[in-house]
């Protein structure tokens, strides 16, 4: 019988990264169809709940915020627009900059979708004591910084 290696028995197991993913994709895609009668998807929905705790935000300051690049934002923005959930103004002073916030039909979304949403983050939760949350979430924000290099 042939011995597996390391790659074909462990590299996904263990790897951080792809456990990660596999885990955020399987939250995203209940959250995806959660969100589903509002018509947005949960990276609208953060860069939303994003703009109410921060009003009168820039695009380049929301792209740092949520790990996002320039293109990526403008797109979401673009959208959010279109569907009328958040507004954007000039900024006073800079031609090429723009405040954006949150319209009041993006408001009343935000607070009706996060009532909802607040139970079952809480039951989520439940499955963990809140030290492990917090030991847990101080690790990603590890990872977050992590800057991975192949040399």
């Amino acid at each position: 019988m042939e011995k597996k290696s390391f790659m074909d028995e462990c590299l996904l197991d263990e790897s951080l990264g792809f456990q990660i993913n596999v885990t955020a994709n399987a939250l995203r895609n209940g959250f995806s169809q959660f969100l589903k009668p509002y018509s947005i998807a949960p990276e609208q929905f953060a860069t939303m709940v994003m703009l109410k705790e921060n009003p009168n935000v820039t695009q380049t300051e929301m792209a740092k915020k949520l790990f996002k690049d320039k293109t990526t934002i403008t797109r979401m923005i673009d959208s959010l627009i279109k569907k009328d959930f958040i507004t954007k103004e000039p900024v006073k002073d800079d031609r090429r900059a723009y405040h954006i916030k949150l319209s009041t039909k993006g408001l009343k979304t935000i607070e009706e979708v996060s009532e909802l949403v607040e139970p079952k983050i809480k039951a989520q939760n439940s499955l963990f004591k809140e030290e492990e949350i917090l030991k847990f979430l101080e690790m990603l924000k590890r990872l977050q910084d992590f800057k991975f290099k192949l040399n």
